[in-house]
């Protein structure tokens, strides 16, 4: 049940969504049959993120309405395990603000700020989670129109990121704040991380954004 939960962990940060997908809910299997709440959590809130990256988001916080119901039975609201599902929420959240407008950005925005802090209160209990967690409160700000504010987050993502020396969390700070602050440094510097550490999915993110900032011939 471990092994495969890890396995869908590490076949996700590859860029191998479809087979992240089939270890994570063959864990999830395993797990309901122990029961084994704590893998099922951290499983589930892995697969919502490989959901999102699909654009089932909608599907995404359906699981996360599960995973905080079962933390919430199980005793585990201040468990590690259900770092990967408040982080995910507040990814899904901004990813539908990011993409409507008016009354309903308004909506989803205001879900997205108690998702956000929510998920820095939970960075706290459990470091690792904070880099991810502080890039999102950067893209919430950035949406709300605070850009000094976002770029603050995402400043302390990096550092921290750069400090517990997790890569696949700093390239993605450093992708989400170069495309958002058309900053070709920060997004060469993505690219890089993703090339060396074989995350493809992201890599051709990074790659897409930088050939689209040298078709603005922006330095």
């Amino acid at each position: 049940c471990f092994g495969m939960s890890r396995q869908g962990f590490a076949l996700r940060g590859l860029g191998q969504t479809e087979a992240a997908i089939e270890s994570l809910h063959r864990a999830m299997e395993l797990s309901t049959g122990i029961p084994d709440y704590q893998t099922y959590i951290d499983s589930a809130g892995e697969l919502g993120h490989c959901l999102i990256r699909q654009g089932k988001v909608g599907e995404a916080l359906t699981l996360y309405e599960e995973c905080a119901k079962l933390a919430g039975e199980h005793n585990l609201m201040k468990s590690p395990v259900i770092t990967r599902y408040l982080n995910g929420r507040a990814d899904a959240l901004l990813q539908l603000a990011d993409g409507t407008t008016d009354a309903e950005r308004e909506g989803h925005l205001d879900k997205a700020s108690t998702a956000c802090r929510e998920a820095l209160k939970q960075g706290k209990t459990y470091l690792p989670g904070m880099p991810e967690a502080l890039m999102l409160a950067g893209r919430k700000d950035w949406l709300l129109g605070n850009r000094s504010a976002a770029n603050s987050y995402w400043e302390r993502s990096i550092a921290l990121a750069t400090s517990l020396d997790v890569q696949f969390d700093l390239g993605r700070t450093y992708l989400e704040a170069g495309s958002r602050l058309e900053n070709i440094d920060y997004l060469r510097r993505a690219d890089v991380i993703f090339a060396r550490i074989d995350a493809s999915w992201e890599l051709a993110k990074a790659q897409q954004e930088l050939a689209a900032l040298s078709t603005l011939d922006i330095s």
